[in-house]
Protein backbone atom coordinates (compact mmCIF):
# COMPACT_ATOMS: atom_id res chain seq x y z
CA UNK A 1 0.00 0.00 0.00
CA UNK A 2 1.01 3.65 -1.07
CA UNK A 3 1.97 6.31 1.83
CA UNK A 4 -0.51 8.33 0.67
CA UNK A 5 -3.27 5.90 0.25
CA UNK A 6 -6.71 6.21 2.92
CA UNK A 7 -9.08 3.77 4.04
CA UNK A 8 -12.17 5.44 3.78
CA UNK A 9 -14.97 4.59 6.11
CA UNK A 10 -12.34 2.35 8.25
CA UNK A 11 -12.05 2.25 11.65
CA UNK A 12 -9.40 4.85 11.95
CA UNK A 13 -10.54 8.14 10.96
CA UNK A 14 -8.81 9.66 7.99
CA UNK A 15 -7.68 12.52 9.65
CA UNK A 16 -5.62 10.15 11.94
CA UNK A 17 -4.96 8.03 9.32
CA UNK A 18 -3.03 11.21 7.74
CA UNK A 19 -1.52 12.16 10.76
CA UNK A 20 0.44 8.71 11.23
CA UNK A 21 1.65 8.36 7.63
CA UNK A 22 2.99 12.24 8.02
CA UNK A 23 5.07 11.56 11.30
CA UNK A 24 6.01 8.67 9.44
CA UNK A 25 7.49 10.32 6.81
CA UNK A 26 8.13 13.18 8.87
CA UNK A 27 11.07 10.52 10.96
CA UNK A 28 12.17 9.19 8.02
CA UNK A 29 13.38 12.40 6.36
CA UNK A 30 10.91 12.31 3.53
CA UNK A 31 8.42 15.08 4.03
CA UNK A 32 9.74 18.02 3.48
CA UNK A 33 10.03 19.88 0.11
CA UNK A 34 13.30 21.19 -1.06
CA UNK A 35 12.97 24.94 0.62
CA UNK A 36 13.11 22.88 3.73
CA UNK A 37 9.45 23.67 4.31
CA UNK A 38 5.99 21.01 4.56
CA UNK A 39 4.11 20.90 1.54
CA UNK A 40 0.72 23.11 1.47
CA UNK A 41 -2.49 22.17 2.56
CA UNK A 42 -3.89 22.27 -0.68
CA UNK A 43 -0.85 19.84 -1.76
CA UNK A 44 -1.16 16.89 0.97
CA UNK A 45 -5.03 17.38 -0.10
CA UNK A 46 -4.47 16.32 -3.31
CA UNK A 47 -2.12 13.73 -2.53
CA UNK A 48 -4.30 11.69 -0.39
CA UNK A 49 -7.34 12.55 -1.86
CA UNK A 50 -8.86 14.05 1.48
CA UNK A 51 -10.48 17.10 2.02
CA UNK A 52 -8.82 20.30 3.20
CA UNK A 53 -10.49 20.08 6.32
CA UNK A 54 -8.85 16.69 7.11
CA UNK A 55 -5.54 18.06 6.12
CA UNK A 56 -6.12 20.73 8.90
CA UNK A 57 -7.18 18.36 11.56
CA UNK A 58 -4.19 16.15 10.63
CA UNK A 59 -1.66 18.98 11.33
CA UNK A 60 -3.65 20.34 14.46
CA UNK A 61 -2.18 16.67 16.03
CA UNK A 62 0.84 16.72 14.69
CA UNK A 63 1.57 20.57 16.36
CA UNK A 64 0.00 19.18 19.03
CA UNK A 65 2.91 17.20 19.38
CA UNK A 66 4.99 19.88 18.57
CA UNK A 67 6.59 18.40 15.88
CA UNK A 68 5.61 21.04 13.53
CA UNK A 69 4.62 24.65 13.40
CA UNK A 70 1.76 25.87 10.86
CA UNK A 71 1.14 30.07 10.88
CA UNK A 72 -1.23 31.27 8.98
CA UNK A 73 -1.10 32.21 5.51
CA UNK A 74 2.68 30.25 6.00
CA UNK A 75 4.06 27.29 4.84
CA UNK A 76 4.32 24.94 7.91
CA UNK A 77 7.63 23.88 9.40
CA UNK A 78 9.21 21.30 11.48
CA UNK A 79 10.46 22.07 14.77
CA UNK A 80 13.55 20.54 15.38
CA UNK A 81 16.01 19.90 12.53
CA UNK A 82 16.05 15.87 13.89
CA UNK A 83 13.00 14.91 13.05
CA UNK A 84 12.96 11.32 13.52
CA UNK A 85 14.07 12.87 17.06
CA UNK A 86 11.15 15.01 17.88
CA UNK A 87 9.14 12.61 16.39
CA UNK A 88 9.28 10.19 19.50
CA UNK A 89 8.03 11.39 22.97
CA UNK A 90 9.36 10.28 25.94
CA UNK A 91 7.26 10.29 28.64
CA UNK A 92 7.35 9.07 32.44
CA UNK A 93 4.46 7.73 34.90
CA UNK A 94 5.76 8.00 38.73
CA UNK A 95 3.01 5.99 40.80
CA UNK A 96 3.30 4.67 44.00
CA UNK A 97 1.38 1.56 44.37
CA UNK A 98 3.62 -1.95 44.69
CA UNK A 99 4.38 -2.68 41.09
CA UNK A 100 3.04 -6.59 41.15
CA UNK A 101 -0.38 -5.78 43.34
CA UNK A 102 -3.77 -6.19 42.08
CA UNK A 103 -3.57 -2.02 41.08
CA UNK A 104 -0.13 -1.36 40.18
CA UNK A 105 -0.33 -4.21 37.56
CA UNK A 106 -3.14 -2.47 35.74
CA UNK A 107 -1.17 1.58 35.54
CA UNK A 108 1.03 0.38 33.02
CA UNK A 109 -1.88 -0.95 30.73
CA UNK A 110 -4.13 2.40 31.34
CA UNK A 111 -1.39 4.70 29.91
CA UNK A 112 -0.66 2.77 26.97
CA UNK A 113 -4.56 2.64 26.26
CA UNK A 114 -4.26 6.45 26.39
CA UNK A 115 -1.10 6.61 24.52
CA UNK A 116 -2.99 4.38 21.98
CA UNK A 117 -6.06 6.50 22.16
CA UNK A 118 -4.62 9.35 21.75
CA UNK A 119 -2.43 8.61 18.55
CA UNK A 120 0.67 9.40 20.38
CA UNK A 121 3.99 8.65 19.03
CA UNK A 122 5.63 7.44 22.51
CA UNK A 123 7.96 5.79 24.57
CA UNK A 124 6.90 5.33 28.01
CA UNK A 125 8.69 4.39 30.84
CA UNK A 126 6.17 3.65 34.21
CA UNK A 127 7.75 3.68 37.69
CA UNK A 128 6.80 2.90 41.26
CA UNK A 129 8.06 4.99 43.92
CA UNK A 130 6.51 2.23 46.43
CA UNK A 131 4.36 5.07 48.62
CA UNK A 132 8.22 6.81 49.25
CA UNK A 133 8.16 10.20 48.25
CA UNK A 134 12.08 10.24 48.43
CA UNK A 135 12.20 7.95 45.75
CA UNK A 136 9.85 10.06 43.72
CA UNK A 137 12.18 12.56 43.68
CA UNK A 138 14.72 10.24 42.53
CA UNK A 139 12.80 8.65 39.36
CA UNK A 140 11.56 11.96 38.60
CA UNK A 141 15.69 13.54 38.58
CA UNK A 142 16.41 10.38 36.87
CA UNK A 143 13.86 10.79 34.22
CA UNK A 144 14.99 14.41 33.55
CA UNK A 145 19.06 13.40 32.88
CA UNK A 146 17.79 11.01 29.97
CA UNK A 147 15.89 13.36 28.12
CA UNK A 148 12.16 12.73 28.83
CA UNK A 149 9.40 15.02 27.54
CA UNK A 150 6.53 14.90 30.17
CA UNK A 151 5.77 13.20 33.55
CA UNK A 152 2.58 12.04 34.70
CA UNK A 153 2.83 11.82 38.89
CA UNK A 154 0.40 10.02 41.02
CA UNK A 155 1.67 11.68 44.29
CA UNK A 156 1.19 10.17 47.72
CA UNK A 157 -1.57 12.01 50.16
CA UNK A 158 1.63 13.31 52.33
CA UNK A 159 3.60 14.86 50.18
CA UNK A 160 6.90 16.14 50.61
CA UNK A 161 8.23 17.03 46.99
CA UNK A 162 5.74 20.03 45.75
CA UNK A 163 8.32 22.93 45.64
CA UNK A 164 10.50 20.24 43.64
CA UNK A 165 8.19 19.50 41.15
CA UNK A 166 6.97 23.05 40.83
CA UNK A 167 10.57 24.11 39.84
CA UNK A 168 10.86 20.56 38.07
CA UNK A 169 7.77 21.78 35.85
CA UNK A 170 9.81 25.01 34.42
CA UNK A 171 12.30 22.33 32.00
CA UNK A 172 9.10 19.04 31.41
CA UNK A 173 5.69 19.83 31.66
CA UNK A 174 4.72 17.85 35.07
CA UNK A 175 0.75 16.85 35.34
CA UNK A 176 -0.41 15.53 38.74
CA UNK A 177 -3.14 12.34 38.15
CA UNK A 178 -5.70 11.64 40.88
CA UNK A 179 -4.09 13.47 43.66
CA UNK A 180 -3.60 17.45 43.78
CA UNK A 181 -1.44 18.74 45.84
CA UNK A 182 -2.56 21.75 48.49
CA UNK A 183 -1.13 24.96 47.24
CA UNK A 184 0.90 24.15 44.59
CA UNK A 185 0.28 25.35 40.95
CA UNK A 186 0.89 22.28 38.91
CA UNK A 187 -2.38 20.90 37.07
CA UNK A 188 -4.24 17.60 37.92
CA UNK A 189 -6.86 15.64 36.44
CA UNK A 190 -8.48 14.26 39.73
CA UNK A 191 -11.91 12.29 40.74
CA UNK A 192 -14.31 14.71 41.75
CA UNK A 193 -14.85 12.49 44.98
CA UNK A 194 -16.17 15.60 46.64
CA UNK A 195 -19.05 15.98 44.26
CA UNK A 196 -19.93 12.13 44.74
CA UNK A 197 -20.30 11.82 47.70
CA UNK A 198 -22.42 14.66 48.29
CA UNK A 199 -24.53 12.48 45.43
CA UNK A 200 -24.29 9.17 46.96
CA UNK A 201 -25.58 10.91 50.25
CA UNK A 202 -28.63 12.52 48.74
CA UNK A 203 -29.25 9.22 46.64
CA UNK A 204 -28.96 7.63 50.46
CA UNK A 205 -31.02 9.92 51.99
CA UNK A 206 -33.56 9.94 49.50
CA UNK A 207 -33.45 5.90 49.68
CA UNK A 208 -34.74 6.64 54.00
CA UNK A 209 -30.93 5.44 54.67
CA UNK A 210 -29.52 7.04 58.16
CA UNK A 211 -26.38 5.28 58.66
CA UNK A 212 -23.39 3.85 57.01
CA UNK A 213 -20.68 1.81 57.95
CA UNK A 214 -17.42 3.54 56.06
CA UNK A 215 -15.21 0.70 54.97
CA UNK A 216 -11.84 2.20 53.83
CA UNK A 217 -7.97 1.31 53.34
CA UNK A 218 -5.67 2.02 56.41
CA UNK A 219 -4.24 4.49 53.62
CA UNK A 220 -6.74 6.75 52.48
CA UNK A 221 -5.67 9.61 50.57
CA UNK A 222 -7.09 13.20 51.12
CA UNK A 223 -9.60 12.69 47.91
CA UNK A 224 -10.97 9.67 49.54
CA UNK A 225 -11.22 11.48 52.79
CA UNK A 226 -13.32 14.59 51.05
CA UNK A 227 -16.07 12.22 50.11
CA UNK A 228 -16.67 10.37 53.27
CA UNK A 229 -16.59 14.50 54.54
CA UNK A 230 -19.36 14.98 51.70
CA UNK A 231 -21.37 11.66 52.34
CA UNK A 232 -21.45 12.85 56.29
CA UNK A 233 -23.26 15.55 55.53
CA UNK A 234 -26.23 13.42 54.54
CA UNK A 235 -26.50 10.55 56.56
CA UNK A 236 -24.92 9.80 59.86
CA UNK A 237 -21.15 8.16 58.83
CA UNK A 238 -19.30 5.41 60.96
CA UNK A 239 -15.56 5.10 58.67
CA UNK A 240 -13.56 1.87 59.52
CA UNK A 241 -9.86 1.90 58.47
CA UNK A 242 -8.53 -1.59 58.14
CA UNK A 243 -5.48 -2.87 55.81
CA UNK A 244 -7.41 -3.58 52.66
CA UNK A 245 -5.31 -3.75 50.40
CA UNK A 246 -2.25 -4.87 52.17
CA UNK A 247 -4.18 -8.08 52.88
CA UNK A 248 -4.77 -8.40 49.73
CA UNK A 249 -1.04 -8.16 48.22
CA UNK A 250 0.00 -10.59 50.87
CA UNK A 251 -3.08 -13.42 50.29
CA UNK A 252 -1.67 -13.12 46.63
CA UNK A 253 1.34 -14.32 47.91
CA UNK A 254 -0.14 -17.43 50.36
CA UNK A 255 0.02 -15.21 53.31
CA UNK A 256 -3.57 -15.56 54.84
CA UNK A 257 -2.80 -14.29 58.77
CA UNK A 258 -3.92 -10.61 57.84
CA UNK A 259 -6.80 -11.54 55.71
CA UNK A 260 -7.97 -13.69 58.19
CA UNK A 261 -7.53 -10.54 61.33
CA UNK A 262 -9.29 -8.20 59.13
CA UNK A 263 -12.05 -10.53 58.09
CA UNK A 264 -12.70 -10.70 61.37
CA UNK A 265 -12.60 -7.12 62.74
CA UNK A 266 -14.98 -6.57 60.35
CA UNK A 267 -17.24 -9.00 61.51
CA UNK A 268 -16.93 -7.67 65.01
CA UNK A 269 -18.08 -4.69 64.22
CA UNK A 270 -20.82 -5.50 62.08
CA UNK A 271 -22.53 -7.24 65.04
CA UNK A 272 -22.19 -4.33 67.02
CA UNK A 273 -23.24 -1.79 64.30
CA UNK A 274 -26.83 -0.49 63.70
CA UNK A 275 -25.88 0.85 60.24
CA UNK A 276 -28.37 0.14 57.84
CA UNK A 277 -25.85 0.49 54.52
CA UNK A 278 -22.06 -0.56 54.11
CA UNK A 279 -20.16 1.53 51.31
CA UNK A 280 -17.06 1.67 50.35
CA UNK A 281 -15.08 3.24 47.34
CA UNK A 282 -13.30 0.49 46.32
CA UNK A 283 -15.78 -2.31 44.67
CA UNK A 284 -13.13 -5.25 45.02
CA UNK A 285 -13.19 -4.54 49.44
CA UNK A 286 -16.83 -4.93 48.80
CA UNK A 287 -16.80 -8.50 46.96
CA UNK A 288 -13.48 -10.07 48.40
CA UNK A 289 -14.35 -9.10 52.26
CA UNK A 290 -18.06 -8.02 52.63
CA UNK A 291 -19.47 -10.47 50.02
CA UNK A 292 -17.38 -13.63 50.52
CA UNK A 293 -16.14 -13.85 54.05
CA UNK A 294 -18.94 -12.14 56.20
CA UNK A 295 -22.21 -14.30 57.31
CA UNK A 296 -25.28 -13.25 55.36
CA UNK A 297 -26.91 -12.90 58.68
CA UNK A 298 -24.40 -10.17 59.50
CA UNK A 299 -25.91 -8.70 55.51
CA UNK A 300 -29.18 -8.87 55.95
CA UNK A 301 -30.79 -6.05 55.83
CA UNK A 302 -28.29 -3.71 54.88
CA UNK A 303 -27.52 -1.81 51.53
CA UNK A 304 -24.20 -2.18 49.84
CA UNK A 305 -23.42 0.89 48.01
CA UNK A 306 -20.04 1.23 46.04
CA UNK A 307 -17.63 2.63 43.22
CA UNK A 308 -17.82 0.31 40.48
CA UNK A 309 -14.00 1.25 38.73
CA UNK A 310 -13.41 -1.30 36.20
CA UNK A 311 -16.80 -2.41 33.80
CA UNK A 312 -17.03 -5.74 33.00
CA UNK A 313 -15.59 -7.32 36.44
CA UNK A 314 -16.42 -10.24 37.77
CA UNK A 315 -17.39 -10.83 41.19
CA UNK A 316 -18.76 -13.29 43.26
CA UNK A 317 -22.85 -13.92 43.18
CA UNK A 318 -23.01 -13.06 46.29
CA UNK A 319 -22.08 -10.16 45.52
CA UNK A 320 -25.25 -9.39 43.62
CA UNK A 321 -27.57 -11.34 45.38
CA UNK A 322 -27.80 -8.37 47.83
CA UNK A 323 -29.06 -4.46 47.87
CA UNK A 324 -26.70 -3.18 45.77
CA UNK A 325 -25.91 0.30 44.72
CA UNK A 326 -22.97 0.91 42.16
CA UNK A 327 -21.69 4.66 41.51
CA UNK A 328 -19.72 4.43 38.49
CA UNK A 329 -15.79 5.41 38.86
CA UNK A 330 -13.28 4.20 36.72
CA UNK A 331 -9.39 5.67 37.12
CA UNK A 332 -8.85 4.58 33.33
CA UNK A 333 -10.83 7.67 32.55
CA UNK A 334 -8.00 10.18 33.92
CA UNK A 335 -5.26 8.77 32.02
CA UNK A 336 -6.08 10.08 28.67
CA UNK A 337 -7.55 13.03 29.61
CA UNK A 338 -4.53 13.82 31.65
CA UNK A 339 -1.88 12.71 28.53
CA UNK A 340 -3.76 15.13 26.54
CA UNK A 341 -3.39 18.27 29.22
CA UNK A 342 0.14 17.54 29.16
CA UNK A 343 0.74 17.30 24.95
CA UNK A 344 -1.09 20.16 25.12
CA UNK A 345 1.08 22.43 27.44
CA UNK A 346 4.33 21.12 25.70
CA UNK A 347 3.11 22.10 22.19
CA UNK A 348 2.00 25.73 23.09
CA UNK A 349 4.32 25.95 26.21
CA UNK A 350 1.60 26.99 28.22
CA UNK A 351 0.90 25.54 31.51
CA UNK A 352 -3.38 24.48 31.67
CA UNK A 353 -4.70 26.38 34.73
CA UNK A 354 -6.27 24.54 37.52
CA UNK A 355 -7.42 20.78 37.97
CA UNK A 356 -9.86 19.18 35.59
CA UNK A 357 -12.29 16.77 37.94
CA UNK A 358 -13.85 14.01 36.58
CA UNK A 359 -17.49 13.54 37.93
CA UNK A 360 -18.51 9.98 39.60
CA UNK A 361 -21.58 8.82 38.21
CA UNK A 362 -24.78 6.37 38.70
CA UNK A 363 -24.38 3.46 37.09
CA UNK A 364 -26.82 0.38 38.37
CA UNK A 365 -28.48 -1.26 41.46
CA UNK A 366 -29.53 -4.87 41.92
CA UNK A 367 -31.83 -6.18 44.29
CA UNK A 368 -31.67 -9.07 46.30
CA UNK A 369 -35.16 -10.82 45.27
CA UNK A 370 -34.24 -9.83 41.67
CA UNK A 371 -30.60 -10.49 41.05
CA UNK A 372 -31.01 -11.81 37.30
CA UNK A 373 -31.99 -8.32 36.32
Amino acid sequence: MKPSVIIKDGREAAYRQVARQLRSRLGEGKLLRDDGRLPSFRQLSAEYGVSICVIQQAMRLLREEALIEVHHGRSGRVVADAAAEAGILKLGLIHPYVPDGSFGRQVPYALLRSVEELHCNAMVTVRSSEREPKREREIAENLLYNGFDGIILSPEDTFANAAFFEELSQSIPVMLLDQAIPECFLPAVVTDYADGGDRIGRDLRRRGRKRALVLLNDRSNSSIRDMVQALARHVEVAPLELPFFTAEEQADNDRLRLWDEVCARLAEVLRGESADTVFTPFDSVLDTFYCREIPEELRRGRLGVTLRTRAGRFHAPSYYRMDLVEWRCSFLDLYPVALGRLLKWRASGRRPSGTKKLKITFYREYHKNNHDQ
